[in-house]
């Protein structure tokens, strides 16, 4: 073992002859100097080169974290130890600060979902609104009126089918996150069949759940029922939630949006075979007052 030795554990390594640190260091500094936004951070804080050297490890740290946010592969993705969060360096006197912050992503995401009082779409679309759908001839009058909704806060009805895999989900979800971004809200995105599965099992095991949920439902600023149709029909579906509840909404006036994979016409038509045709009938009229139609999606990759 030699004089300077390190001891690492039980090994001892040699140490770095001190050229080889100078050169390291110098390494360094020049990665500081040639990464131009660091290096405009470093003139910002009004560093002199004697500071720059004596916290040369936690700038290069910073520059690090910084530039995997720079090329950041997503929230869900994020590579860091600490995930989501990110280094921030200050000041202080003669000496550096090191601070760990909420992304500006992730922390938009926990924004987003406070204004959601349910949302069930899938957890890679959190991090979507409409400026991620494609426009097409075909989608632009949906975006057009999707936009305008959440620019004039304007009190509409949609009811949206066609083909699958034309998007109807993925452009309502964003849709909800561009709603939630506005500032507007709560927001319910649910998945009709999960919707009334719950309501039902609620009715008979926690009647105060089940009234609570419903009122919600009710009154919140914006719902939208994905995959309507998909539930179970019962008399049940119909007089006890669905009928009450797009009624209430309606003379309200409050936002609903559908999302479907069938024709207002097979809607009634299950309805109707399954309750009775006056409830299905009663059903579809209500729907086609207030949004005017269907909007009918043809098999386009939005993704």
């Amino acid at each position: 073992m030699a004089k300077n030795d390190f001891k690492v554990g039980n090994n001892y390594l040699p140490k770095a002859p001190f050229d080889g640190i100078e050169a390291l260091e110098k390494e360094f500094l020049d990665g500081l100097k040639e990464d131009k936004e660091i290096y405009a951070k470093i003139q910002e804080m009004g560093l002199t080169g004697k500071e720059v050297k004596a916290n040369l490890a936690l700038l290069t740290s910073y520059q690090e974290d910084y530039n995997i946010c720079k090329k950041c592969p997503g929230v869900d993705a994020c590579p860091k130890a600490a995930q989501h969060y990110c280094i921030v360096v200050k000041k202080n006197g003669e000496f550096l600060d090191r601070e760990y912050t909420l992304c500006d992503k992730y922390a938009a995401i926990l924004a987003r979902e406070a204004r959601y009082v349910k949302a069930d779409f899938k957890e890679e679309w959190k991090e979507k609104d409409l400026r991620n759908v494609d426009m097409t001839n075909k989608r632009n009058p949906l975006l057009r009126k999707l936009l305008s909704i959440v620019a004039k806060n304007e009190k509409q009805w949609i009811y949206l089918t066609g083909d699958y895999g034309s998007g109807r989900s993925y452009i309502m979800a964003c849709f909800a996150n561009s709603y939630a971004d506005s500032g507007k809200g709560p927001i319910a995105f649910c998945d009709s069949a999960t919707l009334l599965n719950g309501l039902r099992d609620a009715s008979v095991n926690n009647k105060e759940r089940f009234a609570r949920d419903l009122d919600t439902l009710k009154s919140v600023p914006l719902l939208i029922l994905d995959g309507f149709g998909n539930e179970y029909k019962s008399d049940f579906a119909f007089s006890t939630v669905l009928f009450p509840l797009l009624t209430t909404r309606a003379n309200n006036d409050l936002p609903t949006m559908f999302t479907s994979d069938f024709t207002m016409k097979e809607i009634q038509q299950m309805y109707g075979e399954k309750v009775a045709p006056a409830r299905g009938r009663q059903l579809m009229q209500l729907i086609k007052m207030k949004t005017g139609g269907e909007t009918v999606l043809e098999g386009l990759n939005v993704y």
